[in-house]
C-alpha cells in the first residue's frame, strides 16, 4: 500500500526518505492511538477477545510518518496518505485540518505555498506485511499527529535529520482557543501544541520500539495541566491525562521529553539540531 499510494503521488525513487538510517530527513514517529487487534484475533475464542476488551481494549503504535516536499515554480500541491482520517475537502475534518496546518507552516517559513507538493505518508512498513492490521491497516485519524506533521515538515524543508529514537505527537490548533490552567483561563493562540489522549499507550508503545526521545504539549504534565472546552461542544469539558502521574517510573527514567508550548518551540527543536 505504501508503494502504491507513492506510486500515484508520482514520487520519484530517489526522492524517497531512507527510513533505516540512522538519522532521517523527513521521517519521524509518529504515534497511533488504536483499538487492540488482539480483539479481532481469530484464532482467539469469544471469552479470550472479551477479557482482552475489558483489560487492555485500546493499545498505541509507534509508525513512521514521511513528509516528502518537492519544490515546483506553480501548482503546489498538498497530498495526504488516503488512510489519513475523513473528508478530503471539508476543512474541519482530519485532512482538511492538515491541508492548513501545512498551508499555516509554509507561511511561517516565508514559502509560497503555491510552490511547493507536500506529501505526508503514515506508512505501514515492509516489518508488518501480512500483519497489516498491527497498525490498523495505516489508518490514522485525529488530529494528535499534527506537532509530528510539523516536525517531519520542517526536517524536510530544511534538510535537517530527525534521529530514528525520536517520536512526537501533539495537536496544532489553526485558530484562537481558550483553556484553563491552574484554575486561570488562558488563550490559546493559533499554532499551539494541545495535549492528545492516549498517552499511556502511547508512551509504552515508544518504550517497546526503543524511541526513548518524545515530543510532547507542555501542557500535558502538571503543573501545566490543561482543562479546556470542547471546540464543537462548549458544554463539554476535556481533561487530559497527565505524564506525571500515569507513565510508569520505569518508563519515564527511560524517557527524554520535550515539553513545547507551540510551533515556535518545535521549531527551535528541528532548527536546533536538539533531534537529531
Amino acid at each position: 500500500m505504501d508503494i502504491i499510494q507513492l506510486w500515484e503521488w508520482q514520487i520519484p525513487e530517489a526522492e524517497i526518505p531512507d527510513l533505516v538510517t540512522r538519522q532521517r530527513i523527513g521521517v519521524i514517529n509518529g504515534l497511533l492511538y488504536m483499538p487492540n487487534p488482539q480483539m479481532y484475533d481469530e484464532n482467539l475464542n469469544t471469552e479470550e477477545k472479551l477479557k482482552i476488551a475489558e483489560t487492555n481494549s485500546f493499545v498505541g503504535r509507534a509508525q513512521d510518518l514521511i513528509v516528502i516536499v518537492r519544490r515546483v515554480p506553480t501548482g503546489g500541491k498538498i497530498n495526504i496518505h488516503k488512510k489519513f482520517g475523513f473528508g478530503d475537502e471539508d476543512e474541519r475534518s482530519d485532512r482538511g485540518q492538515v491541508r492548513k496546518m501545512v498551508n499555516f507552516a509554509l507561511q511561517q517559513e516565508n514559502i509560497n505555498p503555491q510552490q511547493c507538493k507536500v506529501s505526508i505518508l503514515w506508512t505501514i512498513g515492509a516489518q508488518r506485511f501480512g500483519n497489516e492490521w498491527d497498525v490498523n491497516i495505516g489508518n490514522s485519524h485525529g488530529s494528535s499527529g499534527g506537532s509530528a506533521i510539523y516536525l517531519a515538515l520542517l526536517s524536510a524543508l530544511h534538510q535537517k535529520p530527525i534521529s530514528r529514537r525520536v517520536a512526537a505527537t501533539g495537536a496544532l490548533i489553526m485558530k484562537e482557543q481558550k483553556g484553563i490552567v491552574n484554575g486561570q483561563e488562558i488563550v490559546l493562540a493559533p499554532g499551539t501544541n494541545l495535549p492528545i489522549a492516549g498517552l499511556r499507550e502511547k508512551t509504552t508503545a515508544c518504550a517497546e520500539k526503543g524511541i526513548n526521545h518524545l515530543v510532547l504539549s507542555k501542557y500535558q504534565t502538571s503543573p501545566n495541566l490543561l482543562v479546556k472546552k470542547d471546540e464543537y461542544n462548549p458544554s463539554i469539558k476535556l481533561t487530559f491525562e497527565d505524564y506525571q502521574t500515569v507513565i510508569p517510573p520505569e518508563i519515564k527514567e527511560k524517557m527524554t521529553v520535550y515539553w513545547t508550548k507551540n510551533i515556535q518551540e518545535l521549531r527551535e527543536l528541528i532548527l536546533g539540531g536538539k533531534l537529531s
